[in-house]
């Protein structure tokens, strides 16, 4: 309550001061910026932290799988931050402004504004130069330091597959290692290097490889290259895809051999670690396919139109909530979702236009750019600024 009273005497200064129009403006600017901005970082932390830990509890189950020092974690945690805040930060700026121009517009305070002269036009500014900062920084983001990270992130989980140090084996725990699934109900230690399993199942992981094995008992031995396992008295499935059928083999014995160093630069770089500049430098140089060069133009657009919706959703945002009758707070949060789910639902079919349809793919990214600057006309014509 005391805060409410706070803001409503800063509110009584911006109407009633006798400073020029200029300071008058400079007050209001910095009453309505400050308005927004518990609602931004508070969307944003929510955001952030939400998507931070399903990524973190990922890498850190890694760790724990393969022996991994929580250096590595450190490492991956700190490249995170670019890709997190790229997506955190359009959605928190959306939630932001339509919450604080609701929560102006019930207490009375956009009237009281309106009433002491200002226009429509000049209320909004406050909340322009926030979406033009956040879409500068949003540029940044998307187009260099999210693809750098992203690149690490991706060196960081090559490097734990290619180099591991340590095969961490419990029973009755299903591990990965290296393209395989692992399970022994029982692993009691031989020596240092060897250990007795019972009870074992193994499934291969590789894309074109369908294989179980299954045997009562064997050892393991774990060395610094590799893993060998050998079985007694099992069964091998193996999927015949083509001719759609599953082969059972039975064996007396069965040795696998998993090694466990690769080399790191078999790895393919991916779209996504590309910047901007490698983007346009990959299709300048005419050396993709069809394909290739539809995807390679299509995220090249899909990075400017994300950096771009918080201007879309300033757009179409603020004459929303002008308009939007008082005690309306709970439909502005409705409303912010709404307005969420259709910018990303016209998102995926402009992509999806653009990876199909050569000429287009440019253009069909900025499909919901299109429409949201479409519906805001319409509502700033209601304005009547």
């Amino acid at each position: 309550m005391s805060n409410n009273n706070h803001l409503s005497s800063e509110l009584i200064i911006i109407l009633f001061d006798n400073f020029s129009k200029i300071n008058t403006m400079r007050i209001m600017s910095k009453y309505l910026t400050r308005t927004m901005l518990p609602f931004f970082f508070g969307a944003l932390g929510i955001f952030f932290v939400i998507i931070f830990m399903q990524q973190f509890v990922r890498f850190f189950n890694m760790a724990l799988i393969y022996g991994i020092n929580f250096w590595w974690i450190g490492k991956v945690v700190l490249s995170l931050v670019p890709n997190i805040l790229s997506i955190s930060m359009p959605l928190a700026f959306q939630i932001a402004i339509l919450l604080s121009l609701t929560s102006l517009n019930e207490n009375g305070e956009i009237m009281a504004l309106r009433q002491s002269g200002f226009s429509f036009k000049e209320i909004s500014k406050p909340f322009f130069k926030a979406a033009v900062f956040t879409t500068i920084f949003l540029l940044v983001l998307y187009n260099f330091l999210s693809p750098i990270g992203y690149r690490q992130i991706q060196n960081a989980k090559h490097e734990i597959r290619s180099k591991i140090s340590k095969v961490i084996l419990e029973p009755r725990s299903l591990v990965n290692i290296a393209g395989w699934k692992f399970y022994a109900e029982e692993i009691d230690e031989i020596n240092e290097q060897q250990n007795y399993i019972k009870d074992v199942f193994l499934a291969s992981q590789m894309k074109n490889s369908n294989v179980k094995i299954n045997a009562p008992d064997g050892t393991i031995d774990l060395t610094e290259n590799a893993i060998n396992i050998l079985l007694n008295d099992g069964e091998v499935q193996r999927v015949d895809k083509d001719l759609n059928k599953t082969i059972i083999a039975k064996f007396n014995k069965y040795k696998i051999t998993i090694p466990l160093f690769r080399k790191v630069g078999e790895r393919t770089v991916k779209i996504r670690e590309k910047t901007i500049f490698q983007l346009a430098a990959a299709i300048k140089a005419n050396g993709l396919n069809k394909e290739k060069t539809n995807e390679y133009k299509t995220e090249l657009s899909v990075r400017q139109v994300f950096a771009l919706s918080p201007i879309i959703f300033f757009l179409l945002s603020v004459p929303i909530g002008f308009l939007l009758p008082k005690k309306s707070k709970g439909f502005g949060m409705v409303l912010s979702i709404g307005i969420l789910f259709s910018f990303y639902m016209l998102m995926a079919l402009g992509i999806s236009i653009g990876k199909n349809v050569s000429f287009l793919a440019y253009i069909a990214p900025y499909l919901p750019i299109f429409v949201g600057m479409g519906g805001s006309v319409i509502l700033w014509k209601k304005l009547k600024i």
